[in-house]
């Protein structure tokens, strides 16, 4: 049985000590990427997609890599780095970031590539893609859509439909577009 999880707003966001309980794009890859390397750490994720389960520091000192006191330092550092993204999470993101962040950690690897390993993949998708309308097409079906439902909107952001499709498509918020200055509205999205 899958067991699910019940989300709240953190306390932050409820009190308004930070700007606001959502993630732009470059937010979202710098706490992936901290929870990632967090979790590669711990050993409970790897490179090649293999986790053993075996902490990192432990790895490392079966090898003799590193001596005790680097060890010990790096213990430390995992132990806050821990601390953060738990205190992160539960206290600075509201309920529906919190449910994406979720979904996202579980399906995502970091694998590192050169670039002619990513030139090859890019091109593999391009090749697969189901969608029948270039970008430059699909853009501008979203631009439309966001001046006409996104302006001046001041809906709930986390029961709105348009905003889930934005996000699961990978389409970038008017701040990461330089359309409106940062913080300035109630979704990702509304301006």
């Amino acid at each position: 049985m899958k067991k699910i999880q019940h989300f709240k707003d953190g306390i932050n966001v409820r009190e308004k000590k930070v700007k606001r309980g959502y993630l732009n794009r470059e937010e979202v890859n710098i706490f992936i990427m901290l929870a990632t390397t967090h979790q590669l750490l711990l050993g409970y994720r790897s490179l090649d997609g293999k986790s053993d389960g075996i902490p990192a520091v432990e790895k490392l000192l079966k090898n003799q890599m590193i001596t005790k006191e680097q060890a010990k330092n790096l213990r430390t550092a995992i132990t806050y780095q821990r601390k953060f993204l738990e205190s992160f999470i539960e206290d600075n993101l509201d309920r529906k970031t919190k449910e994406t962040m979720a979904k996202r950690l579980v399906k995502w690897e970091m694998r590192v590539v050169d670039d002619y390993q990513v030139q090859k993949l890019d091109n593999l998708l391009k090749k697969k893609a189901d969608v029948n309308l270039t970008m430059d097409e699909f853009l501008g079906l979203v631009d439309a859509k966001l001046y006409a439902e996104c302006k001046g909107c001041t809906k709930n952001r986390q029961d709105c439909k348009l905003r889930n499709f934005f996000e699961e498509n990978f389409i970038p918020g008017i701040e990461d577009l330089k359309i409106v200055e940062q913080g300035k509205c109630n979704c990702e999205y509304a301006y």
